[in-house]
């Protein structure tokens, strides 16, 4: 319903019939305000479609009198089909260095989660190296031992004979 210097017509719910318009009824008003909005919303929207349309037709027709007739410094039309395939041919490789792309960043993610970083590494080279546990055992030291543990099980299989 058209309104009149942002008057509202008496007796008008801005076209919705079965709700009440008390005065108190702030539920009512903040319903109307947003059937409003999404009104002018459609209107720009339709509004911009025409246009978008419009614009669409002209340039179907710009483009169809280029691709029939060069101008001076224009592109003859068996030119023009190159240029259109070439265009195609770096579009393809385009999409084709995107799916590489996404195929690499996926393989470095997995690789991320299988393999330390270089952070992490050197940190575990700092901890080996703090402790380093060539000092706590070494083939002398190891040999040494052994020896002694021999001598002890040996020991008492002599003394049982």
């Amino acid at each position: 319903m058209p309104r009149m210097h942002g008057k509202k017509p008496e007796g008008s719910t801005g076209g919705l019939e079965g709700l009440s318009a008390e005065p108190g009824s702030n539920d009512f008003r903040a319903l109307q305000s947003s059937l409003q909005v999404l009104a002018q919303q459609m209107n720009y929207v339709m509004r911009n479609e025409k246009i978008l349309g419009r614009n669409l037709l002209v340039l179907n027709k710009k483009l169809k009198s280029v691709e029939s007739q060069p101008q001076e410094g224009g592109v003859a039309g068996p030119e023009f089909g190159e240029l259109r395939q070439t265009v195609k041919d770096l579009t393809d490789q385009v999409a084709r260095n995107a799916e590489t792309l996404l195929e690499l960043q996926n393989d470095l993610a997995s690789l991320r989660e299988q393999f330390v970083s270089r952070e992490e590494f050197l940190q575990l080279k700092f901890t080996l190296e703090a402790i380093n546990p060539s000092e706590l055992v070494n083939l002398k030291t190891l040999n040494e031992m052994l020896g002694k543990r021999e001598e002890k099980t040996a020991a008492p299989k002599l003394a049982k004979k």
